[in-house]
């Protein structure tokens, strides 16, 4: 099915400025996705019935849909009872396993959360971790480094 372009338009939008939890999750987990061969997208929009789209934060080898959750997710009765809903029908319809993480929760350690979503694709494909939590951030320091084009420091 095509992407209406209105929906085309409003994803452009927020891939172009995601929130703070999806921009302290997006480079680690792009990075362990790289090394381990797992197809990542981010606010994928997803086609729920002839009209109706959804679009999810964060897919997973088309197998995990990552949602990043604030305040209002987690203490309005309403919005959970639709998050439920919302979850349950991606769930039926394409068999894609949908994970609510708090923003509190990314935003206090990113890196184990992206290592752990990684895990669960793993652990489904039935392989072992390849990266560390110490060489996620060696790779993360070697990327913010260069992007402020200062030299890598060796290690001791």
């Amino acid at each position: 099915m095509t992407i209406p372009p209105k929906i085309q338009t409003y994803v452009k939008e927020m891939r172009a400025r995601p929130t703070k939890a999806e921009a302290c999750l997006l480079l680690p987990l792009m990075i362990l996705c790289r090394r381990q061969n797992i197809s990542l997208s981010f606010q994928q929009p997803l086609s729920i019935g002839p009209y109706k789209w959804r679009i999810v934060d964060f897919l997973l080898n088309s197998k995990v849909a990552v949602e990043l959750d604030g305040k209002h997710h987690l203490e309005d009765a309403l919005q959970r009872s639709r998050d439920r809903d919302r979850d349950a029908r991606i769930e039926s319809e394409y068999q894609i396993r949908v994970l609510r993480i708090p923003n509190s929760r990314v935003m206090e350690n990113s890196l184990e959360v992206a290592l752990e979503l990684v895990g669960l694709i793993l652990d489904d494909r039935e392989e072992k971790r390849h990266m560390s939590r110490f060489e996620l951030e060696v790779e993360l320091q070697k990327i913010i480094f260069k992007r402020m084009g200062l030299p890598l420091l060796e290690p001791l």
